[in-house]
């Protein structure tokens, strides 16, 4: 066949149908497999979520600190140990109240001479990064052992 040459070419009916019938199937099985698809993505997204939440490696990390009137903080994540705690287990020795932030200095709980605090950020998407410590009154002495 030459460059230029015509083609007869012709569709017979039977060839019609077996198109529409493959464009139909075609469709319909997009439509059935899209809200699979969807389902599957939703689903991959909530293990994504999941496995960024926090999780204890079981190591305990004790610190003691004097807090003062000063605004003071434990870096976690730019000191060691380089990550998030997940739990942190306050305890005021006194003799004055201390006010204890976690991540946020202007967030801050009290604990009074010999209270103590739980802390549990396990399986929340954001863990101890910063514990912010104060004593307005004077001065105390606490005592703080994160997990992580």
């Amino acid at each position: 066949m030459a460059k230029g040459d015509k083609v007869d070419f012709s569709l017979n009916d039977d060839d019609i149908r077996m198109i529409m019938t493959v464009m139909m199937i075609a469709v319909v099985m997009s439509q059935m497999l899209a809200p699979l698809f969807q389902q599957s993505q939703v689903q991959a997204e909530a293990l994504q979520v999941e496995a960024q939440k926090v999780h204890s490696e079981g190591r305990l990390d004790p610190r003691n600190v004097h807090a003062t009137a000063k605004l003071q903080w434990i870096d976690l994540i730019h000191e060691p140990p380089r990550t998030p705690w997940v739990y942190a287990y306050i305890v005021n020795d006194g003799p004055y109240a201390v006010e204890i932030g976690i991540n946020d200095p202007n967030d801050r709980q009290v604990i009074y001479p010999g209270g103590s605090v739980t802390l549990d950020r396990s399986g929340k998407l954001e863990g101890i990064a910063i514990v912010f410590y104060i004593c307005p009154w004077d001065e105390a002495y606490v005592r703080i052992t994160g997990e992580y």
